[in-house]
C-alpha cells in the first residue's frame, strides 16, 4: 500500500507541499529500485526523512552560528572561542573551514565544503557523497548541487543516500536508526513518527 499525501501530512502537518505530494504519488514506484523492498522498509525510509528534514520543511544543513562560543562547542577540536569568531554568520566561510580535505571535498579554497553542504531530505553532504547520488541517480549533482532542492530530486536523492548506506537491508528500525544518525539521536521522536506512519 503506498504512502498517502494525508498519512504524510498527519505527521507532518507543515510539510513543503510539492515534496509532500512527490512522496505520496512516486516513493512506493521508486522504492524498489533504491534497495526498499517492503512497505515497512519504506515507512523506515519516510520516518527518518520526516525527522531528519524538520517535518519535511528544511532542506538545507544551517550553517549560520550567531555567536563563537555556539560553533566553538559544536567543532570543540577545530575552534576555540577567540578563533570562531571570523566564522560567525558566514556559513560559507564555516563550511568551507569544517569539511576542507574530508568527504571527498577540496582544500578551504576549492570551495567544497560549502558547495556540497548538507542538502536533502537526509542531508547529503561532500562531494563523494555528491558524487555517488550521481551514479545513483544518473543526474549530475555535482555539476548543479541545488537541485537537490527541488521535489523531484529531493525524494531521489535521498533515496539514493539510503541505498548506499543500506538502509533496504535492515528491518529493525533501531538498527536503521544507527546506520542513518551514527547512534540514536532523537530516537522517540523518530520511532514515534514510524509508528503513526503505519497505523
Amino acid at each position: 500500500m503506498a504512502v498517502t499525501l494525508q498519512n504524510i501530512l498527519s505527521v507532518a502537518p507543515h510539510a513543503n507541499i510539492a515534496l509532500a505530494k512527490e512522496i505520496s504519488n512516486c516513493l512506493h514506484a521508486l522504492a524498489p529500485s533504491y534497495g526498499l523492498l517492503t512497505e515497512d522498509e519504506e515507512f523506515q525510509f519516510l520516518a527518518q526523512a520526516i525527522h531528519e528534514s524538520n517535518g519535511l520543511t528544511a532542506f538545507e544543513e544551517n550553517l549560520k552560528y550567531s555567536r563563537a562560543e555556539r560553533i566553538a562547542a559544536v567543532w570543540p577540536t577545530r575552534f576555540s572561542v577567540s578563533s570562531a569568531k571570523d566564522y560567525v554568520r558566514n556559513p560559507a566561510k564555516l563550511a568551507n573551514k569544517v569539511y576542507a580535505n574530508r568527504m571527498g571535498n577540496g582544500d578551504e579554497s576549492s570551495g567544497d565544503g560549502f558547495r556540497y553542504r548538507g542538502r536533502g531530505m537526509l542531508q547529503a553532504t561532500g562531494k563523494s557523497m555528491y558524487s555517488s547520488i550521481s551514479k545513483e541517480t544518473g543526474h549530475d549533482f555535482i555539476a548543479s548541487p541545488d537541485d537537490i532542492l527541488l521535489p523531484k530530486w529531493n525524494l531521489v536523492s535521498s533515496l539514493a543516500v539510503a541505498k548506499i548506506l543500506g538502509l533496504g537491508n535492515i528491518h529493525d528500525f533501531k538498527s536503521d536508526t544507527k546506520r542513518l544518525n551514527g547512534g540514536y539521536t532523537n530516537y522517540s521522536d523518530r520511532l514515534s513518527i514510524y509508528n503513526a506512519l503505519k497505523a
